[in-house]
Protein backbone atom coordinates (compact mmCIF):
# COMPACT_ATOMS: atom_id res chain seq x y z
CA UNK A 1 0.00 0.00 0.00
CA UNK A 2 1.67 3.26 -1.25
CA UNK A 3 1.89 6.50 1.47
CA UNK A 4 -0.23 8.22 -0.16
CA UNK A 5 -3.16 5.71 -0.35
CA UNK A 6 -2.52 5.40 3.32
CA UNK A 7 -2.83 9.23 3.93
CA UNK A 8 -6.28 9.19 1.62
CA UNK A 9 -7.71 6.60 4.07
CA UNK A 10 -7.04 8.06 7.41
CA UNK A 11 -8.17 11.63 5.97
CA UNK A 12 -11.36 10.46 5.40
CA UNK A 13 -13.52 12.64 8.13
CA UNK A 14 -15.46 9.58 8.92
CA UNK A 15 -12.76 7.04 9.78
CA UNK A 16 -11.21 10.21 11.78
CA UNK A 17 -14.40 10.44 13.87
CA UNK A 18 -14.76 7.17 14.78
CA UNK A 19 -11.29 6.88 15.73
CA UNK A 20 -11.06 9.74 18.01
CA UNK A 21 -14.64 8.66 19.38
CA UNK A 22 -13.05 5.51 20.58
CA UNK A 23 -9.88 6.87 22.04
CA UNK A 24 -11.52 8.41 24.63
CA UNK A 25 -10.48 7.48 28.09
CA UNK A 26 -7.73 4.84 26.97
CA UNK A 27 -4.26 4.92 26.56
CA UNK A 28 -3.72 5.30 22.43
CA UNK A 29 -0.79 4.50 20.81
CA UNK A 30 0.53 4.85 17.34
CA UNK A 31 2.48 2.92 15.24
CA UNK A 32 4.80 4.73 12.43
CA UNK A 33 6.36 2.77 9.56
CA UNK A 34 7.73 4.62 7.35
CA UNK A 35 6.77 1.71 4.71
CA UNK A 36 9.84 -0.16 5.97
CA UNK A 37 9.44 -2.85 8.49
CA UNK A 38 12.36 -2.55 9.09
CA UNK A 39 12.17 0.96 10.39
CA UNK A 40 8.41 0.67 12.10
CA UNK A 41 8.51 2.18 15.58
CA UNK A 42 5.25 3.13 18.23
CA UNK A 43 5.09 6.80 19.75
CA UNK A 44 6.17 7.37 23.08
CA UNK A 45 3.86 5.68 26.30
CA UNK A 46 1.76 6.58 27.53
CA UNK A 47 -0.26 8.92 24.78
CA UNK A 48 -3.66 10.38 24.53
CA UNK A 49 -5.42 11.21 21.12
CA UNK A 50 -8.20 13.96 22.25
CA UNK A 51 -7.98 16.33 19.08
CA UNK A 52 -8.51 16.35 15.40
CA UNK A 53 -4.75 18.37 15.16
CA UNK A 54 -3.56 15.30 17.31
CA UNK A 55 -4.79 13.04 14.39
CA UNK A 56 -3.84 15.02 11.59
CA UNK A 57 -0.34 15.39 12.81
CA UNK A 58 -0.06 11.75 13.15
CA UNK A 59 -1.65 11.11 10.01
CA UNK A 60 0.76 13.30 8.05
CA UNK A 61 4.00 11.88 10.23
CA UNK A 62 3.33 9.01 8.73
CA UNK A 63 0.75 6.79 11.01
CA UNK A 64 -0.01 3.63 9.58
CA UNK A 65 -1.79 1.88 12.57
CA UNK A 66 -3.65 2.87 16.17
CA UNK A 67 -3.04 0.73 19.02
CA UNK A 68 -5.95 1.36 22.08
CA UNK A 69 -6.04 0.06 25.65
CA UNK A 70 -8.34 -2.49 27.25
CA UNK A 71 -8.30 -0.72 30.28
CA UNK A 72 -9.76 2.80 30.64
CA UNK A 73 -8.24 5.54 32.92
CA UNK A 74 -9.06 8.80 34.75
CA UNK A 75 -5.87 10.09 32.81
CA UNK A 76 -3.89 8.03 30.70
CA UNK A 77 -1.50 10.66 31.05
CA UNK A 78 -1.00 10.19 34.67
CA UNK A 79 0.62 6.46 34.46
CA UNK A 80 4.10 5.74 35.03
CA UNK A 81 5.75 2.73 34.14
CA UNK A 82 6.92 0.73 37.09
CA UNK A 83 3.74 1.89 39.20
CA UNK A 84 2.78 -0.59 42.00
CA UNK A 85 -0.95 -2.37 41.14
CA UNK A 86 -2.76 -0.60 43.52
CA UNK A 87 -1.77 3.02 42.26
CA UNK A 88 -2.84 1.47 38.55
CA UNK A 89 -6.04 0.55 40.22
CA UNK A 90 -6.74 4.46 41.42
CA UNK A 91 -6.37 5.62 37.93
CA UNK A 92 -8.60 2.92 36.41
CA UNK A 93 -11.97 3.48 35.19
CA UNK A 94 -12.83 0.10 34.22
CA UNK A 95 -11.88 -2.05 31.30
CA UNK A 96 -13.20 -4.00 28.26
CA UNK A 97 -12.61 -7.63 27.96
CA UNK A 98 -11.45 -8.50 24.48
CA UNK A 99 -11.59 -11.97 22.93
CA UNK A 100 -8.64 -12.20 20.83
CA UNK A 101 -8.88 -14.85 18.11
CA UNK A 102 -6.11 -15.68 15.77
CA UNK A 103 -4.98 -18.37 13.12
CA UNK A 104 -1.56 -19.47 13.07
CA UNK A 105 -1.73 -19.63 9.45
CA UNK A 106 -3.74 -17.38 7.31
CA UNK A 107 -5.37 -20.42 5.19
CA UNK A 108 -7.31 -21.54 8.29
CA UNK A 109 -8.79 -18.42 8.97
CA UNK A 110 -12.74 -19.58 8.26
CA UNK A 111 -11.87 -21.47 11.46
CA UNK A 112 -11.36 -18.36 13.20
CA UNK A 113 -14.60 -17.34 12.09
CA UNK A 114 -16.32 -20.87 12.89
CA UNK A 115 -15.01 -20.15 16.36
CA UNK A 116 -16.01 -16.41 16.87
CA UNK A 117 -19.67 -17.47 15.72
CA UNK A 118 -19.18 -20.53 18.43
CA UNK A 119 -18.42 -17.52 21.30
CA UNK A 120 -21.25 -15.25 20.67
CA UNK A 121 -23.55 -17.92 20.69
CA UNK A 122 -22.00 -18.50 24.13
CA UNK A 123 -22.09 -15.72 24.85
CA UNK A 124 -25.93 -14.91 24.06
CA UNK A 125 -27.04 -18.24 25.90
CA UNK A 126 -25.26 -16.14 29.13
CA UNK A 127 -27.62 -13.43 28.34
CA UNK A 128 -24.68 -11.27 27.37
CA UNK A 129 -25.91 -9.21 23.88
CA UNK A 130 -24.03 -5.85 24.47
CA UNK A 131 -21.05 -7.65 22.47
CA UNK A 132 -19.47 -6.28 19.35
CA UNK A 133 -17.43 -7.89 16.75
CA UNK A 134 -13.89 -6.39 14.74
CA UNK A 135 -12.26 -8.41 12.25
CA UNK A 136 -8.91 -8.18 13.52
CA UNK A 137 -7.58 -6.71 10.13
CA UNK A 138 -5.49 -9.94 9.28
CA UNK A 139 -6.29 -13.52 10.24
CA UNK A 140 -8.40 -13.26 13.54
CA UNK A 141 -11.43 -11.36 15.59
CA UNK A 142 -11.69 -9.55 18.46
CA UNK A 143 -15.01 -10.02 20.23
CA UNK A 144 -15.59 -7.34 22.82
CA UNK A 145 -17.65 -6.69 26.08
CA UNK A 146 -17.97 -3.18 27.04
CA UNK A 147 -17.60 -2.56 30.60
CA UNK A 148 -20.59 -1.53 31.56
CA UNK A 149 -22.29 -5.42 31.17
CA UNK A 150 -19.83 -6.62 34.57
CA UNK A 151 -21.10 -6.24 38.07
CA UNK A 152 -19.73 -3.56 40.33
CA UNK A 153 -18.10 -6.25 42.17
CA UNK A 154 -16.41 -9.95 42.27
CA UNK A 155 -16.24 -11.65 45.70
CA UNK A 156 -15.80 -8.23 47.55
CA UNK A 157 -13.39 -6.61 45.38
CA UNK A 158 -14.34 -3.74 42.62
CA UNK A 159 -13.99 -5.52 39.34
CA UNK A 160 -12.39 -2.35 37.94
CA UNK A 161 -9.37 -3.36 40.49
CA UNK A 162 -9.39 -7.29 38.96
CA UNK A 163 -7.47 -6.15 35.50
CA UNK A 164 -5.80 -8.68 33.90
CA UNK A 165 -6.96 -11.33 36.13
CA UNK A 166 -10.47 -11.17 35.99
CA UNK A 167 -10.33 -11.37 31.65
CA UNK A 168 -7.55 -13.78 31.95
CA UNK A 169 -10.58 -16.31 34.24
CA UNK A 170 -13.11 -14.95 31.47
CA UNK A 171 -11.25 -16.26 28.28
CA UNK A 172 -10.15 -19.19 30.08
CA UNK A 173 -13.53 -20.34 31.26
CA UNK A 174 -15.02 -19.64 27.90
CA UNK A 175 -11.95 -21.45 26.27
CA UNK A 176 -13.10 -25.16 27.99
CA UNK A 177 -16.62 -24.54 27.44
CA UNK A 178 -16.60 -23.70 23.60
CA UNK A 179 -13.77 -26.45 22.77
CA UNK A 180 -15.79 -29.44 22.22
CA UNK A 181 -18.75 -27.49 20.16
CA UNK A 182 -15.45 -25.86 17.85
CA UNK A 183 -13.61 -29.31 17.43
CA UNK A 184 -17.49 -30.52 16.47
CA UNK A 185 -17.94 -27.74 13.87
CA UNK A 186 -14.34 -28.00 12.53
CA UNK A 187 -14.67 -31.57 12.01
CA UNK A 188 -18.01 -31.01 10.43
CA UNK A 189 -17.23 -28.42 8.19
CA UNK A 190 -14.14 -30.68 7.13
CA UNK A 191 -16.35 -33.91 6.46
CA UNK A 192 -14.34 -35.39 8.69
CA UNK A 193 -11.09 -34.93 6.58
CA UNK A 194 -7.82 -34.57 8.52
CA UNK A 195 -6.26 -34.04 4.96
CA UNK A 196 -8.26 -30.43 4.47
CA UNK A 197 -7.03 -29.14 7.87
CA UNK A 198 -3.85 -30.16 7.10
CA UNK A 199 -3.78 -28.84 4.17
CA UNK A 200 -5.26 -25.31 5.65
CA UNK A 201 -2.80 -25.58 9.09
CA UNK A 202 0.03 -26.15 7.24
CA UNK A 203 1.02 -29.15 9.18
CA UNK A 204 2.05 -32.65 7.91
CA UNK A 205 0.63 -34.85 10.48
CA UNK A 206 -2.17 -35.57 12.35
CA UNK A 207 -0.25 -35.63 15.17
CA UNK A 208 0.77 -32.58 15.41
CA UNK A 209 -2.92 -31.52 15.31
CA UNK A 210 -3.56 -33.35 18.76
CA UNK A 211 -2.54 -32.86 22.12
CA UNK A 212 -0.45 -34.80 24.52
CA UNK A 213 -3.67 -37.66 25.25
CA UNK A 214 -3.49 -37.90 21.31
CA UNK A 215 -7.19 -35.73 21.08
CA UNK A 216 -7.74 -33.32 18.44
CA UNK A 217 -6.38 -29.87 19.59
CA UNK A 218 -7.43 -26.50 17.95
CA UNK A 219 -4.95 -25.04 19.71
CA UNK A 220 -2.70 -26.16 17.41
CA UNK A 221 -3.61 -23.95 14.97
CA UNK A 222 -5.41 -20.83 16.62
CA UNK A 223 -4.58 -18.56 19.73
CA UNK A 224 -6.45 -17.11 22.50
CA UNK A 225 -3.96 -13.95 23.28
CA UNK A 226 -6.72 -12.69 25.79
CA UNK A 227 -4.88 -15.40 28.25
CA UNK A 228 -1.38 -13.74 27.66
CA UNK A 229 -2.45 -10.47 28.59
CA UNK A 230 -1.09 -8.26 31.22
CA UNK A 231 -1.62 -4.46 32.46
CA UNK A 232 -1.55 -1.69 29.65
CA UNK A 233 -2.28 -4.28 27.42
CA UNK A 234 -2.70 -2.74 23.96
CA UNK A 235 -5.27 -3.83 21.26
CA UNK A 236 -5.84 -2.37 17.07
CA UNK A 237 -8.23 0.56 17.62
CA UNK A 238 -11.38 -0.29 15.16
CA UNK A 239 -10.93 1.20 11.42
CA UNK A 240 -7.32 1.17 12.16
CA UNK A 241 -4.96 -0.67 8.82
CA UNK A 242 -3.18 -3.72 9.74
CA UNK A 243 0.51 -3.45 7.88
CA UNK A 244 0.71 -7.33 7.72
CA UNK A 245 -2.05 -7.31 5.18
CA UNK A 246 -3.17 -3.58 4.57
CA UNK A 247 -6.88 -4.03 6.06
CA UNK A 248 -8.88 -2.34 8.03
CA UNK A 249 -9.70 -4.07 10.82
CA UNK A 250 -13.65 -3.13 11.08
CA UNK A 251 -16.59 -3.85 13.35
CA UNK A 252 -19.33 -5.56 11.72
CA UNK A 253 -22.69 -7.13 12.87
CA UNK A 254 -23.35 -10.38 13.47
CA UNK A 255 -25.23 -11.10 10.23
CA UNK A 256 -22.19 -10.15 8.15
CA UNK A 257 -20.77 -12.88 9.36
CA UNK A 258 -20.61 -15.17 6.18
CA UNK A 259 -18.91 -11.90 4.26
CA UNK A 260 -15.87 -13.07 5.92
CA UNK A 261 -15.77 -16.66 5.56
CA UNK A 262 -13.34 -16.84 3.81
CA UNK A 263 -10.01 -15.07 3.28
CA UNK A 264 -10.74 -13.82 -0.27
CA UNK A 265 -13.81 -12.25 0.99
CA UNK A 266 -12.75 -10.93 4.07
CA UNK A 267 -10.16 -9.06 1.89
CA UNK A 268 -13.28 -7.66 0.07
CA UNK A 269 -15.27 -6.05 2.80
CA UNK A 270 -12.10 -5.39 4.90
CA UNK A 271 -10.00 -2.94 2.33
CA UNK A 272 -9.85 0.37 2.34
CA UNK A 273 -11.55 1.36 -0.56
CA UNK A 274 -14.46 -0.49 0.16
CA UNK A 275 -15.23 -0.31 4.40
CA UNK A 276 -18.10 1.65 5.50
CA UNK A 277 -17.84 3.01 8.90
CA UNK A 278 -21.48 2.30 9.81
CA UNK A 279 -20.93 0.32 12.67
CA UNK A 280 -18.92 0.97 16.41
CA UNK A 281 -16.92 -1.44 18.46
CA UNK A 282 -18.31 -1.40 21.94
CA UNK A 283 -20.18 1.20 21.63
CA UNK A 284 -23.70 -0.54 22.56
CA UNK A 285 -23.56 0.42 26.70
CA UNK A 286 -26.53 -2.30 28.52
CA UNK A 287 -28.52 -0.58 31.53
CA UNK A 288 -27.76 -3.68 33.48
CA UNK A 289 -24.86 -5.81 34.42
CA UNK A 290 -25.79 -8.10 32.11
CA UNK A 291 -22.52 -10.43 32.35
CA UNK A 292 -22.88 -11.10 35.70
CA UNK A 293 -24.22 -14.43 35.04
CA UNK A 294 -21.39 -15.21 32.86
CA UNK A 295 -18.94 -13.96 35.68
CA UNK A 296 -20.41 -15.78 38.16
CA UNK A 297 -19.95 -19.15 36.61
CA UNK A 298 -16.31 -18.00 35.03
CA UNK A 299 -15.09 -17.58 38.88
CA UNK A 300 -16.89 -20.43 39.95
CA UNK A 301 -14.76 -22.55 37.45
CA UNK A 302 -11.91 -21.32 38.24
CA UNK A 303 -11.65 -21.92 41.79
CA UNK A 304 -12.94 -25.08 41.22
CA UNK A 305 -10.73 -26.28 38.87
CA UNK A 306 -7.91 -24.51 41.11
CA UNK A 307 -8.85 -26.58 44.20
CA UNK A 308 -9.49 -30.14 41.77
CA UNK A 309 -5.43 -29.58 40.44
CA UNK A 310 -4.17 -29.03 43.58
CA UNK A 311 -6.09 -32.22 44.72
CA UNK A 312 -4.66 -34.47 42.03
CA UNK A 313 -1.18 -33.03 42.51
CA UNK A 314 -1.23 -34.34 46.40
CA UNK A 315 -2.76 -37.64 45.39
CA UNK A 316 0.23 -37.78 42.45
CA UNK A 317 2.79 -37.03 45.08
CA UNK A 318 1.46 -39.77 47.75
CA UNK A 319 1.23 -42.31 45.05
CA UNK A 320 3.69 -41.99 42.76
CA UNK A 321 7.68 -42.94 43.40
CA UNK A 322 9.16 -40.37 40.64
CA UNK A 323 8.89 -36.91 43.02
CA UNK A 324 12.08 -37.13 43.34
CA UNK A 325 12.84 -36.44 39.63
CA UNK A 326 10.56 -33.97 39.14
CA UNK A 327 12.50 -30.53 38.00
CA UNK A 328 13.03 -28.71 41.20
CA UNK A 329 14.20 -25.07 40.59
CA UNK A 330 18.40 -24.45 40.75
CA UNK A 331 19.77 -22.72 43.96
CA UNK A 332 22.26 -21.14 41.83
CA UNK A 333 20.98 -19.41 37.25
CA UNK A 334 22.02 -21.99 35.09
CA UNK A 335 24.31 -21.04 32.24
CA UNK A 336 23.21 -20.61 28.02
CA UNK A 337 25.06 -23.88 27.45
CA UNK A 338 22.55 -25.72 29.47
CA UNK A 339 19.72 -24.23 27.64
CA UNK A 340 17.85 -26.56 25.20
CA UNK A 341 17.70 -25.74 21.18
CA UNK A 342 14.68 -24.08 20.96
CA UNK A 343 15.34 -21.54 24.03
CA UNK A 344 18.61 -20.85 22.16
CA UNK A 345 17.01 -20.28 18.69
CA UNK A 346 14.75 -17.69 20.51
CA UNK A 347 17.47 -15.59 22.27
CA UNK A 348 19.53 -15.56 18.63
CA UNK A 349 16.30 -12.83 17.70
CA UNK A 350 15.22 -12.42 14.10
CA UNK A 351 11.91 -13.43 14.52
CA UNK A 352 9.44 -12.05 12.71
CA UNK A 353 5.85 -13.59 14.21
CA UNK A 354 5.39 -15.01 17.83
CA UNK A 355 7.66 -12.47 19.73
CA UNK A 356 4.73 -12.48 22.80
CA UNK A 357 4.71 -16.27 22.81
CA UNK A 358 8.59 -16.21 22.97
CA UNK A 359 8.70 -14.10 25.14
CA UNK A 360 6.20 -15.68 27.80
CA UNK A 361 8.30 -18.78 27.14
CA UNK A 362 11.77 -17.11 28.15
CA UNK A 363 10.20 -15.51 31.12
CA UNK A 364 9.06 -18.45 32.70
CA UNK A 365 12.12 -20.87 31.54
CA UNK A 366 14.56 -18.28 33.33
CA UNK A 367 12.42 -17.87 36.37
CA UNK A 368 12.39 -22.24 36.65
CA UNK A 369 16.02 -21.60 35.92
CA UNK A 370 17.69 -19.99 38.79
CA UNK A 371 18.14 -16.53 37.46
CA UNK A 372 17.50 -13.36 39.62
CA UNK A 373 13.89 -11.18 37.90
CA UNK A 374 17.05 -8.31 36.97
CA UNK A 375 19.05 -11.03 35.05
CA UNK A 376 15.69 -11.66 33.21
CA UNK A 377 14.81 -8.05 32.25
CA UNK A 378 18.09 -7.50 31.48
CA UNK A 379 18.70 -10.94 29.46
CA UNK A 380 14.94 -10.02 27.50
CA UNK A 381 15.59 -6.50 26.64
CA UNK A 382 18.47 -7.74 25.17
CA UNK A 383 16.85 -10.12 23.05
CA UNK A 384 13.76 -7.96 21.86
CA UNK A 385 16.64 -5.61 20.49
CA UNK A 386 17.71 -8.35 18.13
CA UNK A 387 14.52 -8.69 16.78
CA UNK A 388 12.98 -6.71 13.25
CA UNK A 389 10.40 -5.25 15.43
CA UNK A 390 11.20 -5.35 18.70
CA UNK A 391 7.68 -5.48 21.42
CA UNK A 392 8.67 -2.22 23.67
CA UNK A 393 10.54 -2.06 26.78
CA UNK A 394 7.63 -1.36 28.85
CA UNK A 395 5.44 -4.32 27.57
CA UNK A 396 8.30 -6.70 28.57
CA UNK A 397 8.55 -4.96 32.11
CA UNK A 398 4.66 -5.52 32.54
CA UNK A 399 4.89 -8.77 31.44
CA UNK A 400 8.12 -9.50 33.88
CA UNK A 401 6.03 -7.78 36.84
CA UNK A 402 3.11 -9.80 36.42
CA UNK A 403 4.84 -13.06 36.03
CA UNK A 404 6.46 -12.45 38.95
CA UNK A 405 2.80 -12.63 40.76
CA UNK A 406 1.82 -15.90 39.28
CA UNK A 407 2.85 -19.03 38.94
CA UNK A 408 2.77 -19.71 34.77
CA UNK A 409 4.43 -23.08 33.94
CA UNK A 410 6.93 -23.23 30.52
CA UNK A 411 4.90 -24.92 27.73
CA UNK A 412 5.29 -28.39 26.87
CA UNK A 413 7.33 -29.12 23.69
CA UNK A 414 4.31 -30.88 22.40
CA UNK A 415 2.48 -27.50 22.00
CA UNK A 416 3.32 -26.25 18.69
CA UNK A 417 2.31 -22.82 19.13
CA UNK A 418 4.99 -21.97 20.94
CA UNK A 419 7.58 -23.52 19.39
CA UNK A 420 6.80 -25.64 16.13
CA UNK A 421 4.82 -22.82 14.67
CA UNK A 422 7.42 -20.08 15.71
CA UNK A 423 10.35 -21.85 13.93
CA UNK A 424 12.52 -22.57 17.16
CA UNK A 425 12.02 -26.13 17.37
CA UNK A 426 15.10 -27.48 16.36
CA UNK A 427 15.34 -30.62 18.59
CA UNK A 428 18.60 -32.68 19.49
CA UNK A 429 19.21 -36.09 20.54
CA UNK A 430 18.31 -34.92 24.00
CA UNK A 431 15.14 -33.68 22.95
CA UNK A 432 13.19 -37.42 21.88
CA UNK A 433 13.93 -38.07 26.25
CA UNK A 434 12.23 -34.97 27.39
CA UNK A 435 8.83 -33.22 27.29
CA UNK A 436 9.67 -29.79 28.29
CA UNK A 437 12.40 -27.30 27.95
CA UNK A 438 13.00 -27.65 32.07
CA UNK A 439 13.49 -31.18 31.81
CA UNK A 440 16.20 -31.18 28.99
CA UNK A 441 17.77 -28.92 31.26
CA UNK A 442 17.59 -30.94 34.18
CA UNK A 443 18.84 -33.97 31.58
CA UNK A 444 21.93 -32.08 30.77
CA UNK A 445 22.84 -31.08 34.46
CA UNK A 446 22.87 -34.50 35.16
CA UNK A 447 24.86 -35.91 32.27
CA UNK A 448 27.32 -33.15 33.54
CA UNK A 449 27.01 -33.82 37.24
CA UNK A 450 27.76 -37.65 36.53
CA UNK A 451 30.39 -36.89 34.19
CA UNK A 452 32.21 -34.64 36.78
CA UNK A 453 32.44 -37.71 39.23
CA UNK A 454 33.27 -40.11 36.55
CA UNK A 455 36.54 -38.32 36.45
CA UNK A 456 36.97 -37.25 40.12
CA UNK A 457 36.82 -40.97 40.07
CA UNK A 458 39.33 -41.36 38.14
CA UNK A 459 41.03 -38.84 39.37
Amino acid sequence: MRPSEVFAYYSRKDIKKRIIEFAKNREFITRYQGFNPDRAYYGKRPDVLEYETEYDAAVKNGATSFHASEERWINPMSIITGMKPDEMDELRLGWDFIMDIDAVDRKCFEYCTIYAEIIIDFLKSRGVNSYSIKFSGNKGWHIGIPFEAFPKYIDNKKIEHLFPIAVRILAEFIINHTKEELIKRISGYEEGKYERILEKTGKKDANELKDKEGNFEPSTFMEIDTILISPRHLFRAPYSLNEKSWLVSVPIKEEDFYKFMSLESAEKYASPENVSSEFGFLEIKPETAEAETLVQEAFYWYYKEREETLKNVKNKSKSSNITSRMFQKPEKAVTKDIFPPCIRKILEGNLEDGKKRALFVLINFFSSAGWEWHQIEAEIKEWNSRNPVDLGNNYISSQIEFAKKGKYKTPNCSNANYYKDTGVCNPDGICRKIKNPLSYMSYKMRMKKNERARREQKG
